[in-house]
């Protein structure tokens, strides 16, 4: 990269954190409707920030630590990109299920930083290689018990699989690559473990565990939201192909979480002059928190 374009990169940045104005919090709003147009157009700015702060590498630390921080910063912002789409376009379910992919993303995000100076970063990329040794084994049995060939497509697959263990960067033998599982210690393999240790363990109870119904489409998704609410004279439901409408609490705690891992990150990579234009926003979504809340009260 030039020194000019350097420059220009640093400039973006800058407006990025100080070109914006968040709208004054009203005393009362009247519907819910009223609260998301405003969360709506902050939900924006966050949108910025991520995808901003996902553009930057710390240099400060290996180089494979780096770009798996940077990996998990950029799918931060698709997942809330995306999220935010679902809410503006109205399908709420989805919108739910795509914050169960942004909060485990989180979640590991921050285990990961906790845990820098450690090998769990190793681990991490283990773990997820595990699940391709296993599909490159199935695959070059099936070919073999069928006596199938020639065989292109399995060994385009292999190939394949074999440039991804070479583009991890680590020297992994067959037998290194079994657990499906990571962490530092036996409570951390699972997602509930990290949440419980980086201190998320609520939003794990609130948002990851809440929306496995959306996931899953167990029957409570069905009876909310595929089925109509009433039976008709046969006592039949009817299958209810609207989507759910987004409620302003949906934009409360992803965008919070995602804010407070990126505050987290900038301070890892050592330049947190940023963090208190970040911190600004995350209070507003507090605030708008309590004025929401007071609404339902008196709307109850």
């Amino acid at each position: 990269m030039t020194i000019n374009n350097s420059k220009k990169t640093a400039e973006k940045i800058v407006e990025v954190f100080t070109d914006f104005t968040l709208p004054v919090i009203k005393k009362e709003g009247k519907t819910n409707n009223d609260f998301m147009k405003d969360l709506v157009k902050v939900s924006n700015i966050v949108r910025r920030i991520l995808l901003t702060s996902s553009q930057i590498c710390s240099t400060q630390i290996p180089a494979y630590k780096a770009e798996i921080l940077a990996g998990h910063m950029v799918r931060i912002f698709k997942l809330y990109d995306t999220y935010i789409l679902m809410i503006v376009e109205k399908r709420g379910e989805l919108a739910f299920i795509i914050s169960r992919c942004l909060t485990e993303t989180i979640i590991n995000f921050e285990y990961l930083l906790k845990y820098l100076n450690t090998e769990v970063f190793k681990k991490y990329k283990r773990a997820s290689l595990s699940l391709d040794r296993k599909f490159k084994k199935f695959m070059v049995d099936y070919y073999r018990e069928r006596g199938l060939g020639p065989k292109p497509l399995q060994d385009k697959m292999v190939k394949s699989l074999n440039k991804t263990f070479k583009r991890s960067g680590l020297r992994l033998e067959e037998n290194e690559l079994k657990k499906t599982e990571w962490g530092l210690k036996k409570e951390h393999l699972k997602i509930s473990g990290k949440a419980k240790d980086v201190g998320l363990y609520e939003i794990y109870e609130l948002i990851f565990k809440r929306t496995s119904a959306h996931v899953h489409g167990s029957w409570h998704d069905l009876d909310f939201n595929h089925l109509s609410p009433k039976k008709d004279k046969s006592g039949m439901r009817y299958p209810n192909v609207k989507f759910m409408e987004p409620m302003p609490h949906m934009l409360f705690a992803p965008s919070i979480m995602a804010l407070n891992a990126t505050i987290k990150y900038w301070d890892m990579i050592g330049f947190n002059d940023f963090n208190p234009r970040i911190q600004k926003v995350i209070e507003w979504f507090q605030n708008m928190a309590e004025q929401h809340k007071d609404y339902l009260i008196k709307t109850a």
